[in-house]
């Protein structure tokens, strides 16, 4: 996670040195802050209920649960099969997206590598689809495509601010959540479950 951090520091030119400082000094105010944070929502929502479902606990659960089945494992066997078929198309796309990326460095000309490159699929997020609530899954695909149509319109100030926005909103979003919180506690109230 770090090494992600650094990259986003470095997309915003920042030196590594004030980075690893700016972390050590945040990490004991994260922990003061995320401790009565959650505290404060395990009071006031089903944590891994359907309002906040923690996908990737639950999918880590559901991986455990499987592999740990009786005979060494409870997959059926359509499910290994299914398994396998997504395994090979990741590779396949893997191998597609590294052809077309090797294509257009040697010949930069290339629109086939640039259409290549542009409509590939990311496994990974088709994967994530799948163990998110379909609200989640539909909310990052409608900021894809303003996203996409962002770059489109005005390219550098897409990569110079597209990553900051996007955490903005990340960020927005958990604010929010708190403050939806403590109205909830204030008021003694729980929220609805959807």
């Amino acid at each position: 996670d770090l090494m992600h951090d650094f990259r986003a520091g470095l997309m915003m030119r920042l030196s590594p040195r004030k980075q690893l400082l700016a972390q050590l000094m945040g990490i004991p105010v994260g922990i003061l802050g995320a401790v009565p944070t959650y505290a404060l929502f395990a009071a006031t929502y089903p944590i891994g209920g359907e309002q906040f479902p923690a996908p990737a606990a639950i999918a880590w659960r559901a991986v455990a649960e499987v592999l740990t089945g009786p005979g060494g494992g409870g997959l059926p066997a359509e499910a290994k099969i299914l398994m396998a078929a997504a395994a090979a198309f990741t590779c396949a796309c893997r191998a597609v997206e590294r052809l077309a990326d090797n294509r257009a460095e040697s010949h930069p000309s290339s629109r086939t590598a640039r259409w290549i490159k542009r409509l590939m699929i990311s496994p990974t997020s088709m994967g994530i689809a799948f163990i998110i609530p379909p609200e989640f899954s539909t909310t990052i695909a409608l900021a894809a495509i303003g996203s996409g149509y962002w770059e489109r319109r005005h390219r550098e100030h897409h990569e110079d601010h597209a990553y900051i926005a996007a955490s903005g909103l990340l960020a927005g979003a958990g604010v929010m959540g708190v403050v939806t919180a403590l109205v909830s506690m204030a008021f003694g109230t729980t929220a609805p479950e959807t």
